[in-house]
């Protein structure tokens, strides 16, 4: 009977090729989108899922009270982790990260890349294999380092990497690094990124030793803890509170300094606390793509039973011959619905292909690395999928035109089937709604892009090229002026300048001051010379620029 109910179904379709290319490519088109929309959400909210330990390993924030203002930071003071470690055996394990970006000199070549200078216990708290070299214990020495695949590949091009060394420039000192280990890059679904780790041995190149044992307001490490199995937060947090009061108390009343813990899963989609060495995301876009998955599935259906209805006259008298022939109304609705399932099937293997065509360039858009594998999560889907649209999509056909009384559909009186009308110009109307809506959000969201790129910044962005002395400002300053100088008699040169930042530099230095009114302030500043405001192209839009010529200019300011 299932064969027979095959054998009918793909003449019908065969016979009616028109009818069956569009809702075939309606639907593979929206399932397409719909797997493309499930795997980025899926990333979204697989962030740090991966590690074994991830439900017991918190992260550290910082509140401060001062001068009636709250201010948060997720990267803490240098001493939190051995000093909690010391006061809490609730504490199983913890590791620092700290960022760097040293120079780096391996032959005659000189790189600035990214350098995470981390605890030994990096590798017990997170699962970031190690796949050559001192698996086991790759921080040996204090001049141990670990190259991700991608930074040796950088260093190294196809020579082995480990027993290699790297030069870097840590504060005043130049550093031999050995290559002891070689990890996996992390997956983009973490906050924790990395290219080159260091032993947290290494801080005294640094920083001073009262910032590493005594500086409670000076902010500059990732803190994780690792915590026991049944332990309360909350009881923790209290204790945290209790340790610390006694270090602080010179600076702040009690109640003024908390150290809370937050869980590694929720860091991701946490936009309450500031991003610092982690990223975040919002968990409503989430929410939205996914919402634009399913009305993008939804108008095909909508789309599959609109035809369905045009149909309807056709089905109909099919339906009165095969009820006088014999047919029972169970046989018509697994004949009906066995067609839409049918029709899905084809439909999703044209889906796969096209998700499959279209995954590289989606990457590129999303900044991702998804991948459609036949994992178990993918293939649930994948079924539940093929089930819903074919329940959805051949649930008209199946119950409505099942049910017609084969003496009426013969004499042309449809009865019931003249109603439908209604019904279908609901359809078509639901269905060009949802579509007006999702191309007014594609134009919105296009302009929007648009504005991000071309927005003026308030900076000349174009044709300006930044070199990085890599030295601390005692020598970088005349080796900076030594570049100029010769880059000036380069004719391709309009104009250069030096300062301790860019303009694309993520936090530059921070200070704060208390005003007139004991209200307290913050800002961020750059240090800059003469030429800063007409290389980079900023208008000055009161007072004036500083002068070179005039020596008094070193005590002014350009807000």
């Amino acid at each position: 009977m299932f064969q027979n109910y095959i054998k009918v179904a793909f003449r019908y379709l065969s016979k009616h090729k028109g009818y069956t290319f569009i809702n075939i490519s309606g639907l593979a088109v929206g399932i397409a989108c719909c797997i493309l929309i499930m795997l980025f959400v899926r990333s979204e909210w697989s962030f740090n899922r991966f590690h074994t330990k991830g439900e017991h390993i918190h992260r550290a924030w910082l509140e401060e009270h001062y001068q009636g203002e709250i201010f948060r930071n997720t990267v803490t003071p240098i001493p939190l982790v051995p000093v909690l470690q010391a006061g809490l055996p609730e504490m199983e394990a913890a590791c620092r990260i700290a960022s760097l970006n040293p120079a780096i000199k391996y032959g005659n070549n000189i790189f600035n890349d990214a350098v995470n200078m981390v605890d030994s216990s990096f590798f017990q708290l997170f699962d970031f294999p190690l796949i050559e070299g001192a698996t086991k214990n790759p921080f040996a020495t204090s001049h141990s380092i670990v190259l991700t695949k991608t930074a040796a590949k950088k260093y190294f091009g196809n020579e082995t990497p480990i027993g290699k060394t790297l030069e870097l420039q840590l504060g005043d000192d130049k550093v031999l690094f050995t290559v002891t280990a070689l990890a996996k890059d992390p997956p983009l679904e973490s906050n924790i990124q990395f290219d080159m780790l260091i032993p947290f041995s290494n801080a005294p190149y640094i920083w001073s030793e009262q910032a590493r044992t005594s500086a409670w307001s000076n902010v500059s490490v990732a803190s994780f803890f690792l915590v026991k199995e049944g332990t309360s937060i909350a009881d923790i947090n209290t204790k945290i509170a209790a340790i610390l009061q006694p270090l602080v108390v010179k600076n702040y009343k009690a109640g003024e300094y908390n150290v809370r813990l937050q869980p590694l899963k929720d860091i991701y989609f946490n936009t309450t606390l500031p991003e610092e060495l982690t990223g975040y995301s919002n968990p409503k876009y989430s929410y939205i793509l996914g919402s634009v998955g399913l009305l993008i599935l939804l108008i095909a259906c909508i789309n599959f039973v609109t035809l369905s209805i045009g149909r309807s006259t056709t089905r109909a008298l099919e339906v009165g011959v095969r009820k006088v022939l014999g047919a029972e109304r169970q046989q018509l609705i697994r004949q009906f619905w066995g067609e839409a399932l049918l029709l899905t099937i084809f439909s999703f293997v044209i889906g796969i292909i096209l998700a499959v065509f279209f995954i590289k360039p989606f990457n590129e858009l999303a900044n991702r690395e998804l991948v459609l594998s036949a994992d178990a999560f993918t293939l649930l889907f994948c079924f539940v999928l093929v089930l819903l649209i074919g329940l959805v999509a051949g649930i008209y056909p199946a119950f409505v035109l099942s049910g017609l009384k084969p003496i009426q559909v013969l004499k042309g009186k449809l009865g019931s089937m003249g109603n439908m009308g209604l019904f279908r110009k609901a359809l078509v109307v639901g269905q060009f709604a949802a579509s007006i809506i999702m191309i007014i959000s594609t134009i919105t969201i296009g302009k929007q892009l648009k504005y991000l790129q071309s927005k003026d910044l308030g900076y000349n962005r174009e044709h300006i090229v930044i070199i990085s002395t890599n030295k601390p400002p005692g020598e970088g300053n005349p080796l900076a002026r030594k570049l100029r100088t010769e880059l000036q008699k380069n004719p391709q040169v309009i104009s250069s300048t030096s300062s301790l930042y860019s303009m694309a530099n993520y936090g530059w230095m921070s200070l704060g001051y208390t005003d007139v009114n004991k209200v307290f302030r913050q800002f961020r500043f750059n240090v800059i010379d003469g030429d800063f405001v007409e290389t980079m192209g900023l208008q000055i839009i009161n007072g004036r620029n500083f002068s070179k010529n005039n020596p008094s200019d070193s005590n002014t300011i350009l807000v």
